[in-house]
């Protein structure tokens, strides 16, 4: 009897190992193909973001090199501060100074500009578009204003009808109304910041179609 016994333990341990065998190859055929898949789409995801990351790369180094608004941006900035004060006779001939250095950067622009301007008043902000900044502000808003203006973002643009629309597109769900926006100031960090998708970098190097 116990020999009987020890035999069906020993067979039914042996059928044990061979089914645990079995399932090893099993799940190793059935879970290779899933872990390959797994692998290769992995793949084709981050090779998709490093060529997008790269477009924007040589995108940003193209706009970089030959698109530098920062003067302009400081320039009007200065303009606009000395809009709503009394100036004296030396503060006028400083702001004709600025005025003629900003006409001399402007003429050296290559397109229209796509400008982003905060009320400090209520926070909201204004994104637009222009062949000259400082007039297109000044004119659309007036001087006077019981609230200061400040230009948070300039860029200049080939195409920037396009670049206008697809800003707009991107706030469309902090639209205000017409052309203002209730921008945070994360989102104002991520316009200075100039990592854009590529669809809005490419505006901005594209001339349009005529």
């Amino acid at each position: 009897m116990a020999r009987r016994r020890r035999r069906r333990s020993l067979a039914s341990g042996g059928d044990r190992i061979i089914l645990i065998i079995m399932m090893g190859f099993l799940l190793i055929f059935f879970i290779k193909p899933i872990l390959v898949l797994t692998l290769l789409c992995l793949m084709i995801y981050f090779l998709q973001k490093f060529w997008k990351y790269q477009k924007n790369e040589a995108l940003i180094q193209l706009y970089g090199e030959t698109h530098s608004t920062d003067q302009l941006l400081a320039t009007i900035n200065k303009l606009l501060n000395t809009e709503r004060y009394h100036l004296s006779p030396g503060e006028k001939s400083d702001r004709k100074k600025t005025s003629s250095h900003y006409r001399k950067l402007l003429d050296q622009s290559k397109g229209g500009f796509v400008y982003f301007i905060r009320e400090t008043g209520g926070g909201r902000i204004k994104i637009g578009k222009a062949q000259d900044p400082y007039e297109r502000i000044t004119k659309g808003f007036g001087v006077k204003l019981p609230y200061s203006l400040q230009l948070v973002h300039l860029l200049e643009s080939k195409n920037d009808l396009l670049t206008e629309k697809l800003f707009h597109q991107h706030f469309l769900p902090k639209r205000v109304h017409g052309e203002w926006f209730h921008l945070t100031d994360e989102d104002v960090e991520w316009i200075q910041s100039q990592r854009y998708p590529s669809s809005i970098m490419a505006s901005l190097v594209h001339e349009k179609e005529s």
